[in-house]
């Protein structure tokens, strides 16, 4: 039996989990010259950009290029799915080596979370490369099956994978996250910046839901363990999906009852309120002192745009 999902509403969700093609399950168009390869390397893609380079996209490959250059594997294949005009995507996961000896006759191979951050990827690009990359973390690291240690097998083009011995089914895995703007009475909001973060980097607060919690109570346990306050009413907003390497986050606000912070260093360097014309000034690039907030990709920077803007 065919699953079939539909092209994605773009209204439904946050930027990165629109997906331009329909997933067809076991659909396979490998040897089609309408086929395109995404081809990665770990974290990295292969892309092509214009002269200025303010513009990218996905470098796609037909089937007899990869082939050329011995790119293109007997399997291990991952179907991404069927763009409207019925023509079929897939990537391809090559290991770093393999992609140094196809360096001469491939475009360069770039960083994935970079080029979410500067935001100089078309949407429905970043989409599929968001998709495969999750696809390919996860077939790598379910090789062995977690229940008795033997080798697995990939099924349904990457989606599937089975046990050779106890027969095990694994799907693909994804990892619940809360992420949560807190705000106040005097009408600000609560932005972090965590180690990882580049420098003057600030954004919501977020964390893993863990075993057994609901949405309502992962916010307000993360948002207490982190910046020690108690929340009022919490609300869920949206969704987004995001590779890396496979969670699913899942956007929030609320209110809080009290303002003094008490910040979990381990987590978090520093925190503070900002009223709405110090973040409309980060989000337009413009804050006398550097600060700013995630790209629109982001789907921090949706709720963040979205209470900055709200009268």
């Amino acid at each position: 039996k065919k699953r079939r999902m539909p092209l994605a509403d773009p209204d439904s969700a946050a930027n990165l989990s629109r997906l331009p093609v329909e997933r067809i399950e076991a659909v396979r168009h490998i040897d089609d010259p309408e086929s395109g390869f995404l081809l990665l390397s770990g974290p990295r893609t292969a892309i092509i950009s214009n002269a200025e380079r303010t513009q990218t996209n996905i470098r796609w490959f037909s089937h007899d290029e990869l082939s050329a250059i011995g790119a293109l594997p007997r399997s291990g294949i991952l179907f991404l799915g069927m763009t409207p005009s019925k023509a079929a995507r897939f990537a391809i996961n090559v290991s770093e080596n393999e992609a140094e000896a196809y360096d001469q006759h491939i475009s360069p191979l770039v960083d994935i979370r970079s080029l979410v951050t500067q935001g100089v990827i078309q949407q429905q690009a970043l989409n599929l490369i968001a998709t495969a990359r999750a696809l390919a973390e996860w077939n790598d690291a379910s090789a062995y099956c977690g229940r008795c240690g033997h080798r697995t097998e990939m099924l349904e083009s990457g989606w599937k994978r089975s046990c050779s011995q106890c027969a095990t089914h694994i799907f693909p895995r994804v990892d619940p996250v809360v992420i949560m703007l807190i705000t106040d009475r005097a009408n600000r909001c609560l932005l972090a910046h965590e180690p990882r973060f580049p420098e003057n980097m600030l954004s919501t607060l977020a964390g893993f839901i863990e075993p057994g919690e609901d949405i309502i109570t992962a916010v307000r346990r993360e948002t207490y363990e982190e910046v020690g306050i108690r929340l009022k009413e919490v609300s869920i907003t949206g969704s987004q999906g995001w590779p890396f390497p496979h969670s699913l986050m899942i956007g929030c606000t609320a209110e809080a009852e009290a303002t003094e912070l008490t910040i979990d260093t381990t987590e978090i360097s520093h925190a503070n309120w900002y009223d709405r014309e110090e973040v409309k000034a980060m989000l337009a690039g413009q804050h006398p002192q550097g600060l700013f907030v995630p790209s629109g990709h982001a789907i921090a920077h949706k709720l963040i745009r979205q209470w900055a803007h709200s009268t």
